[in-house]
């Protein structure tokens, strides 16, 4: 009886750690950016398995906090989960509801109406979006600190979704630094361009320009008119920068400049070269003989 005890004993902790093993475990993070036009900082609830063991959810709820002082909350949109997402060619799942009314608090529910179909199906290999959160910025040089609280945040499992198997919590990372709400300046270019008269000794003509700039950093703008360019050196927040290209053909069509700086976009503009204004002697082969003649 011992034995069989010790057996039963050793058996039971086997299917305990083997449980454990294959438990269905999630991971929790945001994928932000900031929007320097409009002062916002975006958050994308984001979902993945911890390890190779795939599973399913059904109804949900997460709970983040964060810093009113520096946030404050302006929309939510829903990417996955909700009633646009098809499962088995069914809709089964509810629109996102969710709450950021509470300066400080968003609350997000997802309800799934079924207890044994569900999907996107959530694997270690991708992140799968649950909804992106809008927040206006405050403060660009506070902490969001926007994090999760597991002890609010519960996915239930699909097959079930009865509130009694529930998918473990993992890690959860949110985002607690001062300084990622600032804006990186946005560096741009524009670029304008005269030609100038032609040139009758060479049928060549120079074209003189300016570049506006905007946030730009130290480096070399470099301006490009077919296979004719320049280069000029731009210290950093230099407002302008004029130009000059020599030797370009006068042909009298639409040429194309083009200014482009590190760190920047390339922009262009078009203008109308001048028309020739030489006549060269054709090759003896080309030429054809003419001949005047005077009637009385």
């Amino acid at each position: 009886m011992q034995r069989i005890g010790l057996f039963m004993t050793i058996l039971l902790l086997g299917v305990v750690l083997s449980s454990r093993l294959l438990a269905q475990t999630a991971n929790l993070r945001l994928s932000t950016q900031v929007d320097c036009e409009k002062g916002q900082y975006l958050a994308t609830l984001q979902i993945r398995a911890s390890d190779a063991t795939s599973f399913s959810i059904g109804t949900s709820s997460v709970f983040l906090s964060y810093d009113p002082s520096s946030l404050t909350f302006v929309s939510y949109q829903s990417l996955n989960f909700d009633n646009n997402s098809l499962c088995e060619g069914q809709s089964l799942w509810d629109s996102h509801s969710f709450d950021g009314s509470s300066p400080g608090l968003f609350n997000l529910t997802m309800v799934l109406n079924s207890s044994s179909i569900s999907c996107p199906l959530i694997t270690s290999t991708d992140w799968v979006s649950i909804g992106t959160i809008t927040f206006q910025i405050r403060n660009p040089d506070g902490n969001p600190a926007l994090l999760f609280n597991p002890d609010f945040s519960s996915f239930n499992a699909v097959p079930a979704n009865n509130g009694l198997n529930q998918i473990q919590p993992g890690q959860y990372t949110g985002v607690n630094q001062a300084g990622v709400l600032r804006c990186t300046p946005i560096c741009s270019l524009t670029v304008t361009a005269t030609p100038g008269s032609c040139n009758a000794s060479s049928n060549q003509y120079t074209m003189t320009g300016t570049v506006s700039l905007r946030n730009a950093a130290a480096g070399n703008l470099v301006i490009t008119d077919g296979t004719v360019s320049t280069t000029v050196l731009i210290v950093a927040n230099q407002p302008t920068a004029s130009f000059s290209l020599t030797g370009l053909n006068s042909d009298g069509v639409s040429h194309t400049v083009s200014a482009s700086l590190g760190g920047c976009s390339t922009v262009t503009t078009s203008y109308m070269a001048p028309v020739s204004c030489t006549t060269l002697p054709c090759a003896s082969s080309s030429c054809v003989p003419m001949y005047i003649v005077r009637l009385h």
